[in-house]
Protein backbone atom coordinates (compact mmCIF):
# COMPACT_ATOMS: atom_id res chain seq x y z
CA UNK A 1 0.00 0.00 0.00
CA UNK A 2 1.44 3.35 -1.00
CA UNK A 3 0.54 6.23 1.23
CA UNK A 4 1.57 8.21 4.26
CA UNK A 5 0.13 7.28 7.59
CA UNK A 6 -0.40 9.75 10.44
CA UNK A 7 2.01 9.11 13.28
CA UNK A 8 -0.64 7.69 15.56
CA UNK A 9 -1.70 5.27 12.91
CA UNK A 10 1.87 4.15 12.39
CA UNK A 11 2.77 3.85 16.01
CA UNK A 12 -0.48 2.56 17.38
CA UNK A 13 -2.19 0.68 14.59
CA UNK A 14 -1.63 -3.01 14.86
CA UNK A 15 -2.76 -6.29 13.39
CA UNK A 16 -6.37 -6.19 12.36
CA UNK A 17 -8.86 -8.99 12.50
CA UNK A 18 -9.40 -11.30 9.60
CA UNK A 19 -11.84 -10.14 6.93
CA UNK A 20 -13.85 -12.36 4.63
CA UNK A 21 -12.20 -12.76 1.24
CA UNK A 22 -14.16 -12.05 -1.97
CA UNK A 23 -14.97 -14.89 -4.36
CA UNK A 24 -11.88 -16.12 -6.17
CA UNK A 25 -9.53 -15.41 -3.27
CA UNK A 26 -10.31 -18.56 -1.34
CA UNK A 27 -7.50 -20.50 0.24
CA UNK A 28 -7.13 -24.19 -0.41
CA UNK A 29 -6.34 -25.79 2.91
CA UNK A 30 -4.69 -29.21 2.96
CA UNK A 31 -6.56 -31.88 4.90
CA UNK A 32 -5.44 -32.07 8.46
CA UNK A 33 -3.52 -35.30 8.98
CA UNK A 34 -2.13 -35.28 12.49
CA UNK A 35 0.06 -38.15 13.49
CA UNK A 36 -1.34 -40.93 15.60
CA UNK A 37 0.77 -39.70 18.49
CA UNK A 38 -0.66 -36.17 18.14
CA UNK A 39 -4.20 -37.49 18.07
CA UNK A 40 -3.61 -39.67 21.09
CA UNK A 41 -1.89 -36.89 23.02
CA UNK A 42 -4.71 -34.47 22.28
CA UNK A 43 -7.40 -36.95 23.25
CA UNK A 44 -5.60 -37.84 26.44
CA UNK A 45 -5.12 -34.19 27.38
CA UNK A 46 -8.76 -33.35 26.90
CA UNK A 47 -9.94 -36.50 28.59
CA UNK A 48 -7.74 -35.92 31.60
CA UNK A 49 -8.21 -32.20 32.14
CA UNK A 50 -11.90 -31.71 31.61
CA UNK A 51 -15.04 -33.72 32.25
CA UNK A 52 -16.37 -35.30 29.08
CA UNK A 53 -19.56 -33.28 28.95
CA UNK A 54 -17.57 -30.04 29.00
CA UNK A 55 -15.56 -30.73 25.85
CA UNK A 56 -17.93 -28.54 23.84
CA UNK A 57 -16.59 -25.55 25.77
CA UNK A 58 -13.67 -26.61 24.38
CA UNK A 59 8.37 -13.91 0.55
CA UNK A 60 14.11 -10.99 -2.96
CA UNK A 61 13.13 -8.28 -4.85
CA UNK A 62 13.91 -7.65 -8.47
CA UNK A 63 17.29 -6.04 -9.09
CA UNK A 64 17.03 -2.31 -8.19
CA UNK A 65 18.45 -1.52 -11.64
CA UNK A 66 15.74 -3.47 -13.38
CA UNK A 67 12.65 -1.90 -14.79
CA UNK A 68 10.10 -0.40 -12.45
CA UNK A 69 7.42 -2.84 -11.39
CA UNK A 70 4.08 -2.63 -13.05
CA UNK A 71 1.54 -1.49 -10.52
CA UNK A 72 -1.64 -3.43 -9.98
CA UNK A 73 -4.66 -1.66 -8.59
CA UNK A 74 -4.91 -2.95 -5.07
CA UNK A 75 -5.06 -1.71 -1.53
CA UNK A 76 -2.36 -4.22 -0.68
CA UNK A 77 0.59 -2.67 -2.53
CA UNK A 78 2.59 -3.02 -5.76
CA UNK A 79 3.32 -6.32 -7.46
CA UNK A 80 5.81 -7.35 -10.14
CA UNK A 81 7.44 -10.51 -11.45
CA UNK A 82 10.74 -11.12 -9.71
CA UNK A 83 13.29 -13.90 -9.65
CA UNK A 84 14.34 -14.49 -6.10
CA UNK A 85 16.50 -16.93 -4.26
CA UNK A 86 15.69 -17.05 -0.58
CA UNK A 87 18.63 -17.00 1.80
CA UNK A 88 19.41 -20.30 3.49
CA UNK A 89 17.60 -20.66 6.76
CA UNK A 90 19.27 -22.58 9.54
CA UNK A 91 17.04 -24.44 11.96
CA UNK A 92 16.90 -22.77 15.37
CA UNK A 93 19.32 -24.17 17.90
CA UNK A 94 17.82 -25.91 20.91
CA UNK A 95 17.98 -24.03 24.17
CA UNK A 96 20.09 -25.20 27.09
CA UNK A 97 16.89 -26.27 28.80
CA UNK A 98 15.85 -28.35 25.80
CA UNK A 99 19.29 -29.97 25.60
CA UNK A 100 19.13 -30.91 29.26
CA UNK A 101 15.67 -32.34 28.79
CA UNK A 102 16.94 -34.50 25.93
CA UNK A 103 19.51 -35.99 28.29
CA UNK A 104 17.05 -36.71 31.06
CA UNK A 105 14.66 -38.75 28.93
CA UNK A 106 17.10 -41.56 28.05
CA UNK A 107 18.41 -41.61 31.62
CA UNK A 108 14.96 -42.20 33.02
CA UNK A 109 14.15 -44.76 30.33
CA UNK A 110 17.21 -46.81 31.28
CA UNK A 111 16.33 -46.72 34.97
CA UNK A 112 12.72 -47.64 34.22
CA UNK A 113 13.88 -50.71 32.31
CA UNK A 114 16.09 -51.73 35.22
CA UNK A 115 13.32 -51.29 37.79
CA UNK A 116 10.97 -53.38 35.66
CA UNK A 117 13.56 -56.17 35.91
CA UNK A 118 13.85 -55.57 39.66
CA UNK A 119 17.44 -54.44 39.24
CA UNK A 120 17.05 -52.02 42.11
CA UNK A 121 20.78 -51.38 42.37
CA UNK A 122 20.29 -49.10 39.35
CA UNK A 123 18.03 -46.86 41.42
CA UNK A 124 21.06 -44.97 42.74
CA UNK A 125 21.32 -43.38 39.29
CA UNK A 126 18.14 -41.44 40.05
CA UNK A 127 20.10 -39.14 42.33
CA UNK A 128 21.97 -37.76 39.29
CA UNK A 129 18.79 -37.13 37.28
CA UNK A 130 17.42 -33.59 37.30
CA UNK A 131 13.93 -33.75 35.87
CA UNK A 132 12.36 -30.33 36.39
CA UNK A 133 8.70 -29.71 37.27
CA UNK A 134 8.33 -27.71 34.03
CA UNK A 135 8.85 -31.00 32.18
CA UNK A 136 5.74 -32.74 33.52
CA UNK A 137 6.17 -36.06 31.72
CA UNK A 138 9.77 -36.53 32.81
CA UNK A 139 9.10 -35.18 36.29
CA UNK A 140 6.19 -37.56 36.76
CA UNK A 141 8.28 -40.52 35.59
CA UNK A 142 11.09 -39.66 37.97
CA UNK A 143 8.69 -39.52 40.91
CA UNK A 144 7.15 -42.83 39.84
CA UNK A 145 10.57 -44.47 39.68
CA UNK A 146 11.55 -43.06 43.06
CA UNK A 147 8.45 -44.59 44.60
CA UNK A 148 9.03 -47.90 42.86
CA UNK A 149 12.63 -47.99 44.02
CA UNK A 150 11.64 -47.25 47.61
CA UNK A 151 9.16 -50.11 47.63
CA UNK A 152 11.49 -52.48 45.83
CA UNK A 153 14.28 -51.80 48.30
CA UNK A 154 11.99 -52.27 51.29
CA UNK A 155 12.14 -48.64 52.34
CA UNK A 156 8.41 -48.13 52.63
CA UNK A 157 7.39 -45.47 50.16
CA UNK A 158 4.59 -43.36 51.67
CA UNK A 159 6.27 -40.02 51.03
CA UNK A 160 7.55 -41.13 47.62
CA UNK A 161 4.11 -42.39 46.59
CA UNK A 162 2.42 -39.15 47.66
CA UNK A 163 5.06 -37.14 45.77
CA UNK A 164 4.31 -39.27 42.71
CA UNK A 165 0.59 -38.64 43.16
CA UNK A 166 1.17 -34.88 43.16
CA UNK A 167 3.26 -35.15 39.97
CA UNK A 168 0.50 -36.73 37.86
CA UNK A 169 -0.56 -34.78 34.81
CA UNK A 170 -1.24 -33.32 32.40
CA UNK A 171 -1.86 -36.57 30.50
CA UNK A 172 -3.37 -39.84 31.68
CA UNK A 173 -4.15 -38.35 35.07
CA UNK A 174 -6.56 -41.06 36.20
CA UNK A 175 -4.21 -43.90 35.34
CA UNK A 176 -1.26 -42.17 36.95
CA UNK A 177 -3.20 -41.49 40.13
CA UNK A 178 -4.49 -45.06 40.32
CA UNK A 179 -0.94 -46.42 40.11
CA UNK A 180 0.37 -43.91 42.64
CA UNK A 181 -2.40 -44.74 45.11
CA UNK A 182 -1.67 -48.42 44.52
CA UNK A 183 1.95 -47.73 45.38
CA UNK A 184 0.81 -45.99 48.53
CA UNK A 185 -1.31 -48.99 49.48
CA UNK A 186 1.61 -51.34 48.90
CA UNK A 187 3.78 -49.29 51.23
CA UNK A 188 1.58 -50.44 54.10
CA UNK A 189 3.26 -53.83 53.87
CA UNK A 190 6.68 -52.42 54.68
CA UNK A 191 8.21 -53.29 58.01
CA UNK A 192 7.21 -50.80 60.69
CA UNK A 193 4.68 -49.05 58.46
CA UNK A 194 1.62 -47.32 59.93
CA UNK A 195 -0.75 -49.69 58.21
CA UNK A 196 -3.96 -48.15 59.54
CA UNK A 197 -2.87 -44.63 58.70
CA UNK A 198 -1.83 -45.61 55.19
CA UNK A 199 -5.09 -47.46 54.57
CA UNK A 200 -7.04 -44.38 55.68
CA UNK A 201 -5.14 -42.25 53.18
CA UNK A 202 -5.76 -44.74 50.41
CA UNK A 203 -9.46 -44.90 51.23
CA UNK A 204 -10.09 -41.15 51.21
CA UNK A 205 -8.03 -40.57 48.06
CA UNK A 206 -9.82 -43.31 46.14
CA UNK A 207 -13.19 -42.04 47.33
CA UNK A 208 -12.38 -38.50 46.17
CA UNK A 209 -11.15 -39.66 42.76
CA UNK A 210 -14.20 -41.89 42.28
CA UNK A 211 -16.46 -38.95 43.07
CA UNK A 212 -14.83 -36.75 40.45
CA UNK A 213 -15.04 -39.49 37.85
CA UNK A 214 -18.75 -39.96 38.57
CA UNK A 215 -19.49 -36.23 38.66
CA UNK A 216 -17.74 -35.82 35.33
CA UNK A 217 -20.39 -37.93 33.66
CA UNK A 218 -23.11 -35.35 34.28
CA UNK A 219 -23.03 -31.64 33.58
CA UNK A 220 -25.02 -30.84 36.68
CA UNK A 221 -23.16 -33.08 39.13
CA UNK A 222 -20.18 -30.80 39.55
CA UNK A 223 -21.65 -29.13 42.61
CA UNK A 224 -22.69 -32.29 44.45
CA UNK A 225 -21.81 -32.89 48.09
CA UNK A 226 -19.17 -35.49 47.28
CA UNK A 227 -17.37 -32.98 45.09
CA UNK A 228 -17.16 -30.65 48.06
CA UNK A 229 -15.74 -33.49 50.14
CA UNK A 230 -13.25 -34.31 47.40
CA UNK A 231 -12.08 -30.71 47.34
CA UNK A 232 -11.37 -30.99 51.05
CA UNK A 233 -9.28 -34.10 50.47
CA UNK A 234 -7.28 -32.46 47.71
CA UNK A 235 -6.69 -29.43 49.89
CA UNK A 236 -5.46 -31.72 52.66
CA UNK A 237 -2.86 -33.26 50.36
CA UNK A 238 -1.99 -29.99 48.62
CA UNK A 239 -2.86 -31.28 45.15
CA UNK A 240 -3.31 -28.13 43.08
CA UNK A 241 -4.20 -29.98 39.88
CA UNK A 242 -7.10 -31.83 41.44
CA UNK A 243 -8.38 -28.69 43.15
CA UNK A 244 -8.40 -26.97 39.76
CA UNK A 245 -10.32 -29.88 38.26
CA UNK A 246 -12.95 -29.53 40.97
CA UNK A 247 -13.45 -25.87 40.07
CA UNK A 248 -13.71 -26.86 36.43
CA UNK A 249 -16.50 -29.28 37.34
CA UNK A 250 -18.24 -26.60 39.35
CA UNK A 251 -18.03 -24.22 36.43
CA UNK A 252 -19.63 -26.76 34.15
CA UNK A 253 -22.42 -27.27 36.63
CA UNK A 254 -22.89 -23.51 36.96
CA UNK A 255 -23.34 -23.22 33.21
CA UNK A 256 -25.78 -26.13 33.12
CA UNK A 257 -27.83 -24.71 35.98
CA UNK A 258 -27.71 -21.16 34.61
CA UNK A 259 -25.79 -19.73 37.54
CA UNK A 260 -25.74 -15.91 37.33
CA UNK A 261 -21.93 -15.79 37.31
CA UNK A 262 -20.42 -19.03 35.98
CA UNK A 263 -17.27 -17.19 34.89
CA UNK A 264 -16.13 -17.05 38.52
CA UNK A 265 -15.65 -20.80 38.67
CA UNK A 266 -13.50 -20.91 35.55
CA UNK A 267 -11.41 -18.00 36.82
CA UNK A 268 -10.87 -19.99 40.01
CA UNK A 269 -9.99 -23.14 38.06
CA UNK A 270 -7.40 -21.30 35.98
CA UNK A 271 -5.83 -19.59 38.97
CA UNK A 272 -5.76 -22.59 41.31
CA UNK A 273 -2.69 -24.25 39.83
CA UNK A 274 0.26 -22.70 37.98
CA UNK A 275 2.33 -25.87 37.70
CA UNK A 276 3.31 -27.09 34.22
CA UNK A 277 1.21 -30.22 34.72
CA UNK A 278 -1.86 -28.01 35.09
CA UNK A 279 -1.54 -26.35 31.68
CA UNK A 280 -4.33 -28.48 30.22
CA UNK A 281 -6.80 -27.61 32.98
CA UNK A 282 -5.90 -23.93 32.78
CA UNK A 283 -6.38 -23.92 29.01
CA UNK A 284 -9.79 -25.53 29.25
CA UNK A 285 -10.84 -23.05 31.94
CA UNK A 286 -9.66 -20.11 29.83
CA UNK A 287 -11.40 -21.46 26.74
CA UNK A 288 -14.66 -21.77 28.63
CA UNK A 289 -14.21 -18.32 30.16
CA UNK A 290 -13.50 -16.70 26.79
CA UNK A 291 -16.58 -18.21 25.18
CA UNK A 292 -18.86 -17.30 28.05
CA UNK A 293 -17.54 -13.74 28.13
CA UNK A 294 -17.82 -13.43 24.35
CA UNK A 295 -21.42 -14.63 24.43
CA UNK A 296 -22.26 -12.06 27.11
CA UNK A 297 -20.59 -9.20 25.22
CA UNK A 298 -17.66 -8.84 27.62
CA UNK A 299 -15.12 -8.65 24.81
CA UNK A 300 -12.11 -7.56 26.84
CA UNK A 301 -12.44 -10.51 29.20
CA UNK A 302 -13.03 -12.82 26.25
CA UNK A 303 -9.96 -11.50 24.44
CA UNK A 304 -7.81 -11.66 27.56
CA UNK A 305 -8.78 -15.27 28.22
CA UNK A 306 -8.33 -16.50 24.66
CA UNK A 307 -4.93 -14.81 24.38
CA UNK A 308 -3.71 -16.31 27.63
CA UNK A 309 -4.94 -19.71 26.52
CA UNK A 310 -2.94 -19.34 23.32
CA UNK A 311 0.18 -18.45 25.27
CA UNK A 312 -0.24 -21.54 27.43
CA UNK A 313 -0.69 -23.72 24.36
CA UNK A 314 2.42 -22.21 22.82
CA UNK A 315 4.48 -22.75 25.96
CA UNK A 316 3.92 -26.50 25.79
CA UNK A 317 5.77 -26.65 22.45
CA UNK A 318 9.50 -26.46 21.66
CA UNK A 319 10.58 -22.84 21.25
CA UNK A 320 11.02 -23.24 17.49
CA UNK A 321 7.33 -24.14 17.14
CA UNK A 322 5.72 -21.48 19.31
CA UNK A 323 5.20 -18.64 16.81
CA UNK A 324 2.40 -20.00 14.65
CA UNK A 325 -0.15 -21.03 17.24
CA UNK A 326 -2.88 -18.43 16.73
CA UNK A 327 -6.25 -20.15 17.15
CA UNK A 328 -9.47 -19.61 15.24
CA UNK A 329 -11.13 -18.49 18.48
CA UNK A 330 -8.44 -15.84 18.96
CA UNK A 331 -8.96 -14.56 15.42
CA UNK A 332 -12.71 -14.33 15.88
CA UNK A 333 -12.70 -12.77 19.33
CA UNK A 334 -9.88 -10.33 18.53
CA UNK A 335 -11.71 -9.14 15.43
CA UNK A 336 -14.73 -8.31 17.58
CA UNK A 337 -12.60 -6.67 20.27
CA UNK A 338 -10.75 -4.53 17.69
CA UNK A 339 -14.06 -3.45 16.20
CA UNK A 340 -15.11 -2.18 19.61
CA UNK A 341 -11.85 -0.92 21.15
CA UNK A 342 -10.04 0.19 17.99
CA UNK A 343 -7.72 -1.39 15.46
CA UNK A 344 -4.79 -3.11 17.13
CA UNK A 345 -6.36 -3.23 20.58
CA UNK A 346 -6.15 -6.99 20.76
CA UNK A 347 -2.49 -7.08 19.75
CA UNK A 348 -1.68 -4.52 22.44
CA UNK A 349 -3.51 -6.66 24.96
CA UNK A 350 -1.68 -9.76 23.77
CA UNK A 351 1.71 -8.09 24.18
CA UNK A 352 0.77 -6.84 27.63
CA UNK A 353 -0.53 -10.18 28.86
CA UNK A 354 1.89 -12.61 27.24
CA UNK A 355 4.91 -10.52 26.26
CA UNK A 356 4.80 -11.81 22.71
CA UNK A 357 2.66 -12.28 19.60
CA UNK A 358 1.30 -15.45 18.06
CA UNK A 359 0.34 -15.80 14.42
CA UNK A 360 -1.49 -17.87 11.87
CA UNK A 361 0.74 -19.71 9.38
CA UNK A 362 -0.88 -18.73 6.08
CA UNK A 363 1.68 -20.81 4.14
CA UNK A 364 -0.14 -23.96 5.20
CA UNK A 365 -2.77 -23.00 2.62
CA UNK A 366 -2.43 -22.53 -1.13
CA UNK A 367 -4.07 -19.61 -2.97
CA UNK A 368 -6.30 -21.20 -5.60
CA UNK A 369 -6.00 -18.38 -8.15
CA UNK A 370 -2.63 -16.87 -7.33
CA UNK A 371 -1.66 -14.33 -4.72
CA UNK A 372 -4.25 -11.59 -5.07
CA UNK A 373 -4.18 -8.13 -3.58
CA UNK A 374 -6.89 -9.08 -1.12
CA UNK A 375 -4.88 -11.99 0.21
CA UNK A 376 -1.75 -9.85 0.55
CA UNK A 377 -3.73 -7.21 2.39
CA UNK A 378 -5.09 -9.74 4.85
CA UNK A 379 -1.65 -11.13 5.62
CA UNK A 380 -0.12 -7.65 5.92
CA UNK A 381 -2.75 -6.69 8.45
CA UNK A 382 -2.21 -9.89 10.41
CA UNK A 383 1.57 -9.37 10.75
CA UNK A 384 1.55 -5.56 10.76
CA UNK A 385 2.17 -5.35 14.50
CA UNK A 386 5.73 -6.57 13.88
CA UNK A 387 6.45 -3.59 11.62
CA UNK A 388 4.82 -1.25 14.11
CA UNK A 389 7.37 -2.26 16.73
CA UNK A 390 10.23 -1.32 14.37
CA UNK A 391 8.58 1.97 13.43
CA UNK A 392 7.94 2.78 17.06
CA UNK A 393 11.62 2.31 17.88
CA UNK A 394 12.55 4.50 14.91
CA UNK A 395 10.27 7.25 16.21
CA UNK A 396 12.27 7.24 19.44
CA UNK A 397 15.54 7.67 17.50
CA UNK A 398 14.32 10.76 15.63
CA UNK A 399 14.75 14.22 17.15
CA UNK A 400 11.48 16.15 17.58
CA UNK A 401 9.86 17.62 15.60
CA UNK A 402 11.45 15.60 12.79
CA UNK A 403 9.46 13.21 10.64
CA UNK A 404 10.65 10.70 8.08
CA UNK A 405 9.01 8.72 5.29
CA UNK A 406 10.21 5.20 4.69
CA UNK A 407 9.48 2.95 1.74
CA UNK A 408 9.74 -0.73 2.53
CA UNK A 409 9.77 -3.32 -0.24
CA UNK A 410 9.70 -7.08 0.06
CA UNK A 411 9.26 -10.11 -2.16
CA UNK A 412 6.72 -12.82 -1.56
CA UNK A 413 8.17 -16.16 -2.57
CA UNK A 414 6.11 -19.03 -3.92
CA UNK A 415 6.41 -20.92 -0.65
CA UNK A 416 4.78 -18.02 1.21
CA UNK A 417 7.91 -16.76 2.93
CA UNK A 418 9.43 -13.30 2.50
CA UNK A 419 12.65 -12.99 0.46
CA UNK A 420 14.93 -9.94 0.40
CA UNK A 421 13.70 -6.84 2.17
CA UNK A 422 14.80 -3.36 1.06
CA UNK A 423 14.26 0.20 2.20
CA UNK A 424 13.69 2.88 -0.41
CA UNK A 425 16.99 4.76 -0.13
CA UNK A 426 20.47 3.24 -0.20
CA UNK A 427 21.58 5.04 2.95
CA UNK A 428 18.72 3.42 4.85
CA UNK A 429 19.75 -0.15 4.04
CA UNK A 430 22.17 -0.58 6.97
CA UNK A 431 20.20 1.30 9.62
CA UNK A 432 18.73 -0.15 12.82
CA UNK A 433 15.30 0.17 11.21
CA UNK A 434 16.37 -1.97 8.27
CA UNK A 435 17.81 -4.60 10.60
CA UNK A 436 14.65 -4.65 12.67
CA UNK A 437 12.35 -4.89 9.65
CA UNK A 438 14.33 -7.75 8.12
CA UNK A 439 14.28 -9.62 11.38
CA UNK A 440 10.53 -9.26 11.70
CA UNK A 441 9.81 -10.27 8.10
CA UNK A 442 11.41 -13.63 8.80
CA UNK A 443 8.19 -14.46 10.65
CA UNK A 444 5.73 -13.47 7.91
CA UNK A 445 3.93 -16.20 6.02
CA UNK A 446 1.71 -15.69 2.96
CA UNK A 447 -0.35 -18.41 1.30
CA UNK A 448 1.67 -20.57 -1.07
CA UNK A 449 0.94 -19.81 -4.72
CA UNK A 450 1.98 -20.71 -8.26
CA UNK A 451 3.25 -18.41 -10.99
CA UNK A 452 5.53 -15.39 -11.06
CA UNK A 453 6.92 -14.25 -7.78
CA UNK A 454 5.61 -10.91 -6.62
CA UNK A 455 6.72 -8.07 -4.42
CA UNK A 456 5.05 -5.49 -2.25
CA UNK A 457 5.84 -1.85 -1.50
CA UNK A 458 4.52 0.22 1.39
CA UNK A 459 5.33 3.71 2.65
CA UNK A 460 5.17 4.81 6.26
CA UNK A 461 5.64 8.27 7.75
CA UNK A 462 7.11 8.33 11.24
CA UNK A 463 7.19 11.41 13.45
CA UNK A 464 9.66 11.81 16.30
CA UNK A 465 8.44 10.71 19.67
CA UNK A 466 9.28 12.74 22.75
CA UNK A 467 11.78 10.96 24.99
CA UNK A 468 10.81 10.60 28.60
Amino acid sequence: MRGAFPVLAVLLASCAGKQALPPGDELEMPPEKPSAAQVEAHQEQVANTLPKADQELQASFENPKAKKPVEVASDAGTFAPVVATPPPVSPPLPTDNELLRREVGPQLAAIKKAVAKRQYEQCAALEAVQALPEWPAEFQLQKELEAGCALGQGQGGVAKSLAWLKACGPDKVEGCRARAIGSLAASAQAKGADKAGIEAKVKELRKADTCLATAGASAEAGDSACVDEALGVYRKYGDELMKARVWLLRGRAAVAKKHPDPQTFFIKAEGECKEARCAGVRRQALMSLSRLAFASGDLETAASAVLREGALASATLPEAERTFTRSADAERICAAYDAKAGAGACRKLEKKLTGDYHFKDYSKARAKRGLSGNLVKEVNEHFNCLLQECLGLEAQRLTPPASETYEIRWAVLNDGKVGEVHLGRKEQEETPLAECVRRQFALWRYPRYDGEQQHVEQRFTVSARERR
